[in-house]
């Protein structure tokens, strides 16, 4: 969605190519100054993860109300899946930043996204349909989710009923 972003929590990181990784490990560096490695200052996978939180919520919310597919959409569930498993996305969920960021997502979205922003009651995510499905919703969720994972997933990905389990263990903190 483009400009959902804010700009914190940021972190520095330090990037190289995939190309120079490569010549580096078989000692196959030409001395091109694209092989070195530069630092960058990004958004932390924190951010990522209460993004996808509010994107997937609305888009769940929207194809519902106007009988639509999310389709490409549910790749978001995925992503969820497997931050949700990171040491800081557990430590933020349980801590102040969290629901600072919710409510930075709920600005911007209500700024840039209005036409089809659906705002989280309480900025709660424990309750919603997309990520606690009534039976209607979830044929369609668990339908886009298999149909994105065998287009973009090289290889095994979760199936929906773990990616349920899991916002269930973390429904408390949602």
């Amino acid at each position: 969605m483009g400009i959902r972003s804010g700009d914190y929590p940021i972190e520095k990181k330090t990037l190289s190519s995939l190309l120079a990784q490569f010549l580096n490990a078989a000692n196959q560096l030409i001395g091109a100054a694209d092989e070195e490695s530069f630092t960058m200052q990004i958004l932390h996978f924190r951010r990522t993860f209460v993004e996808k939180l509010f994107t997937i919520h609305s888009h769940v919310l929207y194809a519902q109300e106007h009988n639509q597919s999310i389709e490409t959409y549910a790749r978001h569930y995925y992503d969820l899946f497997y931050l949700s498993k990171e040491k800081e996305v557990l430590e933020m969920l349980k801590s102040d930043e969290y629901l600072d960021i919710k409510r930075n997502c709920d600005k911007i979205s209500q700024q840039f996204f209005n036409d089809m922003y659906y705002q989280p009651k309480d900025l709660s995510f424990a309750n919603s349909k997309a990520l606690f499905p009534t039976e209607d919703v979830r044929s369609m969720i668990v339908d886009a989710h298999n149909r994105q994972c065998k287009n973009l997933c090289y290889g095994d990905y979760p199936a929906w009923e773990q990616v349920e389990d899991r916002f269930n263990e973390l429904r408390e903190y949602l």
